[in-house]
């Protein structure tokens, strides 16, 4: 394994999780494609001696609950650590629980759709998630997206996600034009739908879910005015994937986007790349080429720029 040495940092962590999150980060550590040697050391669950690269560190789980990580990480180890640090410090300290969190994803893919998703959290899904090594999906590959998805959807109770096809996209979008408003409306909108979605589903009506975070997009005043008569209070929060509700949120919106986008790709009879770069451009010319103009809007948001460089 290749890892250049800016990635590999000294480690020193010690944290103290729930019982059930003991098998989880276990699980995690066994999934990763890096050597690892299993140890037998006393009072530990288990310990394992890993290798990334020249990275060699030492993860133990003891019986008491205590994680300890020893030596130099690299971006495995690293993910764990951040993923834990950012669950236990910004997830149970500065958000009330439960909470919602929300994010989204295909806003700059010219093909696919838009999606938002959203997640209801509380404190014992907030440590699974640490054990999942959830974070913001943008630092995951689409098939470590794909498979956290699938993960957080077993564990997770509230759960809601939004997935506008272009078809639906270019007539919404067309619509808030003709009325003056623009993406972020849109998007205002389709956050909203979530949340709300969210905020009446609540597994448990004794805790009821009034608060909700979301990676900001806009102004507060834009979403705020599509709330309507909900009773969440809603904070935009610059870079929210740091919060582990936003960024399962984020996760579950790019991997909905990843298997639409294929299934779109299925139908139309090419690979669609994402994105809005050249390499978008070119296919769009050839769908345009193959299926006429009109097939664009069945695959595509129309407005972004790359349709006025294929007509």
């Amino acid at each position: 394994m290749e890892i250049e040495k800016r990635e590999i940092q000294p480690i020193q962590y010690n944290v103290k999780l729930s019982s059930d999150a003991l098998e989880p980060i276990r699980e995690l550590v066994e999934s990763w494609d890096i050597p690892r040697v299993a140890r037998d050391e006393r009072y530990c669950t288990y310990a394992y001696e890993l290798t990334e690269g020249e990275a060699k560190s030492i993860l133990r789980q003891y019986s008491s609950g205590t994680l300890q990580i020893q030596g130099k990480g690299g971006p495995q180890i690293r993910s764990l650590v951040m993923a834990l640090e950012g669950t236990l410090s910004a997830g149970f300290d500065e958000l009330p629980l439960p909470h919602c969190g929300s994010d989204e994803a295909g806003k700059g893919d010219y093909f696919g759709p838009l999606v938002v998703a959203g997640v209801r959290v509380d404190k014992a899904l907030l440590e699974r998630f640490a054990s999942l090594g959830v974070m913001d999906s943008k630092r995951l590959s689409d098939s470590r997206a794909q498979s956290l998805a699938r993960k957080i959807s077993d564990v997770t109770q509230g759960v809601a996600v939004l997935s506008l096809l272009p078809t639906t996209y270019n007539d919404l979008y067309a619509k808030m034009r003709s009325e003056g408003k623009n993406l972020n409306d849109l998007l205002a909108w389709a956050h909203s739908r979530v949340l709300r979605d969210l905020e009446g589903s609540a597994a448990d009506p004794d805790a009821p879910c009034t608060f909700a975070v979301v990676d900001k997009f806009a102004s507060e005043r834009v979403l705020l005015s599509r709330m309507g008569d909900s009773r969440l209070r809603v904070k935009q929060i610059e870079r929210g994937e740091r919060y582990p509700s936003v960024a399962a949120a984020s996760i579950l919106a790019r991997a909905r986007f990843l298997s639409d986008l294929a299934r779109l790709s299925e139908e139309i009879g090419v690979r669609l790349p994402k994105g809005a770069g050249k390499a978008v451009d070119s296919v769009a010319k050839q769908i345009v080429v193959d299926n006429g103009f009109d097939a664009l809007k069945d695959v595509a948001k129309l407005h972004f720029s790359n349709t006025d460089r294929v007509r």
